[in-house]
């Protein structure tokens, strides 16, 4: 009686673990297919802003508030709209984190602190675009790239950009606490 319990029982552990697997593996091959398209709309976002950001370079010239505003509406609304028409794979906080750092500039151009708003926008702006890095998976993935192959980067011109790199955010750090 005992081995046809322990029989029953292999049977039953083999079935739980049979269909773990399978579900695993369906996850597996359907995060697949949610990470590249992810991937793609992520990629389509951060061309999205590059093209608002040479904009808001050029924008910068011009004196006519009405033309200003008039171009960069347009270039919110066509990033408003590319992220409410792919919401389902973007994560609303990423949203308002975006909408909110387009939001404005075209009043900033025409304040009595411009300079220091625009400074700010720039720092937002190239926030924005790591994050849009971070969150699309690119980071993590040449990252993981760099660990399996033992890459490591490490010439003169590199080592003078971490420097640089670390000069700056140790500045950025001091500014921001005062």
């Amino acid at each position: 009686m005992l081995p046809a319990i322990f029989g029953l029982a292999g049977v039953l552990i083999g079935i739980f673990i049979g269909e773990f697997f399978r579900r695993k593996s369906r996850i597996e091959i359907f995060t697949k297919e949610i990470f590249l398209r992810r991937l793609q709309i992520f990629e389509n976002l951060y061309q999205l802003f590059l093209e608002a950001e040479k904009l808001s370079f050029s924008l910068e010239e011009i004196d006519d508030k009405d033309l200003v505003t008039e171009s960069w509406t347009e270039v919110v609304f066509k990033i408003s709209d590319y992220m409410d028409t792919n919401y389902i794979y973007i994560d609303e906080e990423i949203i308002a984190h975006c909408m909110m750092t387009l939001i404005g500039f075209d009043d900033l151009l025409f304040d009595d602190q411009r300079q220091v708003l625009l400074d700010e926008f720039r720092s937002k702006f190239k926030e924005t675009k790591v994050l849009i890095r971070n969150v699309s998976g690119i980071s993590a993935t040449e990252t993981t790239i760099r660990n399996v192959a033992n890459i490591e980067l490490s010439t003169e011109n590199i080592k003078y950009y971490r420097k640089l790199k670390k000069k700056y955010n140790k500045n950025q750090k001091s500014k921001n606490t005062m």
